[in-house]
Parts: C-alpha cells; structure tokens; sequence
C-alpha cells in the first residue's frame, strides 16, 4: 500500500498491514519495495516508528595515494564498488558505500519526523522528499552547505530554506520546524576592502607565479616540480600521504613558485599528480595557471581575517548562498553538522 509517511497513515499500516515475514519490518509502500519500511517502537508508553529507505548507507573516504597502496590486490569486482569523487576543496578522492542497517527518521504521535542520518544520497533525498508528500523537499547544494531543505531549485523563487541536520525534526503536514530544532546560521561574506588590500599585499608573489608558468615548458615544469617534491618530501614517491596544501600554505612565503606547485598537486590540476609519480604527460603550463589562478585566490582569502558574518534564525525561513562557509548553531550556542549528500 502506497501513501504518505505520517503517523496517521504509519499507525493504520501497523494495525492492519502484517510485517514482513518473521520481523517487525511493515512496509510504508508498495509491499514488493522490500528496502521501504518502518519499524514500531514503544517509549515512554507511546508508539513511534523508526522508517527505513534501504538498508542505509555510508560514504567511505580514501585519498588517491591512500587508495593506490591497495588498489593492486583488488579484484574488477572490488575495483568497481569505488568511484572517483572530489571533495569540498575540489580534492579528488576514491570512496565505496558501506550498507549499514539503520533509519533515516522518527515518526512521533505529534506527527513530526525527526532527521536522524548524516548523510542523503540523491536516492535518498527523493525517496525521502516523495514519500513525506509536503511541498518542501530534500536536495544537495554545495554553495548552501550541503543538503537542504527548500520549496524551489531556483534560488531566487525560495520562500524556504533550510540547512538539513541530523536530529532536525519538524511537522509532516506543514513543515512547520519543531521547537526542539531551532537554529542560528552564521554566513562567512567578504569584506571587499579587506580582501583587496590582501590580494594588493600577494600581488608580487602571484605576478612571479604567472611569469614563471607563461615562460616554461612541460618537460621543465616536470623536472622542477620533482626536485620539489624529493627536497621538501623524499617519501613522496613511497606513496607519502603528504597534506600537499598544507606544505603549500607553509612555503608560500619562502617560495611562492615552489608553493605553487604543491597547490597545483594537491588539487590535481593538469594531470601534474600523475605526470610526477608514472612519468605521464601534463597539460601546458598556461592551462595550468589559469586554472590555478582562481584557487589561489580563494585559498590565500579562505585562509585570512577578510571576513564578516551576517546572521540568520531558523524564523527567516531562508538564507543565502554560503561560497565561503557558514556555521549553525543550535538555542545552546552547540555546533550543528549539516547533512552530507
């Protein structure tokens, strides 16, 4: 039987649906989608239903060089569980999903759900948004944080947005945030006077970097990124985990041109990483620099006092994009994760 997630229709499904065969699993769906049901549970006198999408699911994370120190024993079936994916920083990773048997949400007598996960995969996120029938809805955006809950795709028609945390609970019908879940949103915004005189401050050291990279070769830039790396990490090339940003971050002052190359790694940009480490070709360093322009910047920015913060409550039902981070708390001043996706 299809229908709603709310705890109307969860508690006429518990006293007229029979479970699954030999569990207290009662399906919330269609009876032949096996991966979608609930599970009743008494506290405190009062039923609540624990519900279920799948069996749930886990993100885990390897860096390239931390990957490639097993890839070689595994088989093409082991191989294929892994996918390439990038990170906040744009830091390429491989990772797999671990199935973990555990619900996504609590449904009270109040008929609000609680959001229990710390992670909605875009199966997840419509499955989750479908079933609970309001006209809100679950999705992942990374210049809000990571998931959300919004009435619209297109920011500029939103009425409501909300950042999706574990233990977010709220009612089924209306959406209406519950007392328990009240929130604070600080923005990270850039001051444009302080980030001016920044980058007036690096302007040097970035013209040096340009010059270098329109006057290069490939077969040089290679040569001068392995000595690099064998002066400032003789491990490297036994599959060193090297924090490749963080060595950058400290030789930016020493040798902004070295520094440029342990940013051009720890992004990966133009095929610099493989280039090194098996000898394969890299892009022109032109390219190189113009994709590595941006993310200087932002990072030499991400790293400095260039920053204000704009405040939003849960009551202003919305907030704007976060490019440069945002940070939620709860009524108690505690730190609040939001949602991967």
């Amino acid at each position: 039987m299809a229908g709603r997630i709310n705890y109307q229709q969860l508690t006429w499904l518990y006293q007229n649906a029979p479970p699954y065969k030999n569990t207290n699993e009662y399906p919330y769906a269609h009876r032949n989608h096996r991966h979608k049901y609930f599970i009743p549970v008494e506290v405190n006198g009062k039923i609540q239903f624990n519900v279920h999408y799948g069996w749930g699911s886990e993100e885990e994370r390897y860096s390239m060089a931390e990957f490639e120190q097993f890839a070689y024993s595994l088989n093409k079936r082991q191989r294929d569980r892994y996918f390439y994916n990038e990170g906040s920083e744009k830091i390429p990773y491989m990772a797999k999903w671990l199935t973990k048997h555990a619900p996504f949400g609590i449904v009270r007598d109040d008929n609000t759900i609680e959001i229990i996960c710390e992670y909605m995969g875009q199966g997840d996120r419509m499955i989750i948004s479908e079933q609970l029938g309001i006209s809100a809805y679950f999705m992942q955006e990374a210049s809000s944080g990571g998931v959300i809950f919004t009435d619209g795709y297109a920011q500029h028609r939103r009425k409501l947005k909300r950042p999706a945390f574990k233990g977010m609970r709220f009612n089924i019908d209306t959406g209406e945030l519950h007392e328990s879940s009240r929130y604070k949103i600080d923005v990270k915004v850039v001051d444009k006077k302080k980030s001016n005189q920044l980058m007036k401050e690096h302007v040097d050291k970035l013209s040096m970097i340009k010059m270098f990279y329109n006057s290069t070769d490939e077969n040089t830039l290679i040569a001068d990124m392995t000595d690099a790396v064998k002066q400032n990490d003789p491990t490297y090339f036994d599959n060193s985990n090297l924090n490749h940003l963080e060595k950058a971050r400290q030789l930016w002052n020493v040798d902004p041109v070295v520094s440029s190359y342990f940013y051009v790694l720890g992004y990966y940009i133009g095929n610099a990483y493989w280039a090194i480490k098996y000898n394969s070709s890299i892009n022109p360093p032109k390219q190189i620099f113009k994709q590595l322009l941006p993310k200087l910047r932002k990072d030499l920015k991400g790293n400095a006092d260039v920053f204000n913060r704009q405040t939003y409550w849960d009551f202003d039902n919305n907030y704007p994009s976060a490019k440069w981070g945002l940070e939620i708390t709860d009524m108690q001043g505690n730190p609040i994760k939001q949602i991967r996706g």
